[in-house]
């Protein structure tokens, strides 16, 4: 049976298991950024999407950079509320912060 590619990454967000000993899936960095993307692409729209580009340094940090200042204000003014919704995405709280540069 084939998977896409987007199925797959969805399946590693999930929790596998069942009854007590529910377990998580490795998070990588490809799975952070597919919920950054989808979050962005959510509250900005395409033009957002294209405006920020992403730089995974690791598990906890998420460096954005933004093309314009207008976007990077705007970045900074949702940080807490875009990290709380990529962190629901993913379905626990990985990311700690997002640097803005």
């Amino acid at each position: 049976m084939w998977q896409t590619f987007q199925g797959a990454l969805e399946r590693k967000v999930k929790l596998t298991g069942r009854g007590i000993g529910k377990k998580k899936q490795r998070i990588d960095k490809y799975v952070i950024e597919k919920a950054f993307r989808e979050v962005l692409l959510e509250q900005f729209g395409e033009i957002g999407l294209s405006s920020v580009n992403l730089e995974i340094k690791d598990q906890n940090n998420v460096r954005a950079k933004c093309r314009s200042s207008v976007w990077k204000s705007e970045l900074r003014m949702k940080k807490m509320s875009l990290m709380k919704m990529i962190n629901d995405k993913i379905g626990d709280k990985i990311i700690k912060n997002i640097i803005i540069a």
